[in-house]
């Protein structure tokens, strides 16, 4: 009955958008260890004390995002922004255009590159032709904590990321964000990879996106993300994996059944800035932004911490979902062992050496420091 209710609402707007005019907010993906040089963060002093932030060149930041106004990683984006703006007296100012209104991910990902807009958030698979190991952060099971993994990446890997990605991208990192872990959502019950095979699950387009799919036990159908919500409603998909909050930003819960504790990856975002709009800018401005946004990689974490928790509680309760866990069955060593299995036949290739050396130095930190 979901799923007939949810095609009925799905064709009304796409009705809707077609009479306005309006196209798909995002047509690709959505929720989808050095000196960094001088465009780099990493080393900034405080300006606390040391300069009136409220003197200077105003500034109008153009910020991007895909995710929509409501995710829990915009809203810690906007609350850091009026925060900016009050400290500032108004001086320093950012537009956030959300939900990929300017354009796809990839075409924001060039836009910052090129100028057009300053900076915004975008995912680490938008790096994988400049900096291919970074995919061995990506490798299903890598991480198990998300606030450990978030602080390796903002106090240990940033500034030899910068180094990697500011001359072959022409962008420059200020932290790194995620919205969470990536779980199964789907309308039969799974509980080991056997029980998802043969059902077609979206999956980006990138290999690795399709690997997580693989290691679930399902076929990957790499599908537009502003394709999947009518895709479940007819049934073309039996699935898609998000973190968990996605759910309720993009009312999944009105076309899935399943909730699957999964926790197979983590997505990982940086919040970049175009590198000649960094570099321009007043020492004291880096300085203060820098500050501001590592502030803002906590308020973050606090944020998704909070939703997920939030529609956790209500997926039962009042979308009628059911959440499959460890306590209920899930067999999630099943699900690392065929993941394991995975990687070793489709990335032991020498290619492929410094996916491991990326991944084996974040997981080695995170143990150390878990």
């Amino acid at each position: 009955m979901k799923r007939f209710l949810a095609m009925a609402l799905a064709l009304t707007m796409a009705l809707s958008l077609t009479a306005c005019g309006g196209g798909p907010p995002n047509t690709n993906n959505g929720p989808g260890s050095g000196s960094a040089g001088s465009g780099s963060p990493s080393g900034s002093s405080s300006p606390s004390g040391a300069a009136d932030i409220t003197q200077g060149d105003k500034l109008n930041i153009k910020w991007y995002a895909v995710l929509p106004d409501n995710h829990p990683t915009i809203t810690a984006y906007a609350a850091l922004f009026d925060e900016i703006k009050e400290e500032t007296n108004g001086r320093i100012t950012f537009t956030m255009t959300a939900g990929g209104v300017l354009g796809t991910e990839q075409e924001g990902f060039d836009m910052i590159r090129d100028g057009t807009v300053d900076g915004g958030m975008m995912n680490t698979s938008y790096y994988e032709s400049y900096v291919p190991s970074s995919q061995g952060w990506m490798m299903p099971f890598t991480f198990t904590d998300y606030e450990i993994a978030l602080k390796y990446f903002n106090e240990v890997a940033l500034a030899d990321w910068n180094a990697e990605i500011t001359s072959a991208t022409n962008t420059v990192a200020v932290n790194a964000v995620s919205p969470g872990f990536r779980c199964l959502t789907i309308n039969s019950p799974v509980y080991k990879p056997a029980d998802a095979a043969g059902l077609r699950i979206r999956s980006m387009e990138s290999p690795m996106s399709q690997s997580y799919v693989s290691v679930i036990g399902g076929v990957p159908v790499p599908l537009a993300w502003a394709e999947v919500y009518m895709g479940l409603s007819t049934g073309s998909i039996s699935g898609q994996e998000n973190p968990i909050a996605h759910i309720e930003t993009y009312n999944l819960f009105e076309v899935q059944d399943y909730l699957v504790m999964t926790e197979h990856a983590l997505i990982l975002s940086w919040s970049i800035f175009n590198a000649d709009f960094w570099n321009g800018l007043a020492e004291t401005d880096r300085a203060y932004l820098t500050e501001k946004f590592v502030k803002e990689a906590q308020m973050s974490i606090e944020s998704v911490n909070k939703a997920t928790e939030e529609t956790f509680d209500k997926l039962e309760s009042e979308y009628n979902m059911t959440v499959i866990t460890p306590d209920s069955g899930l067999d999630k060593q099943a699900f690392i062992d065929n993941a394991d299995k995975f990687l070793k036949e489709n990335f032991t290739a020498p290619e492929y050496d410094s996916w491991w050396e990326y991944r084996n130095a974040a997981v080695e930190w995170c143990e150390a420091n878990g």
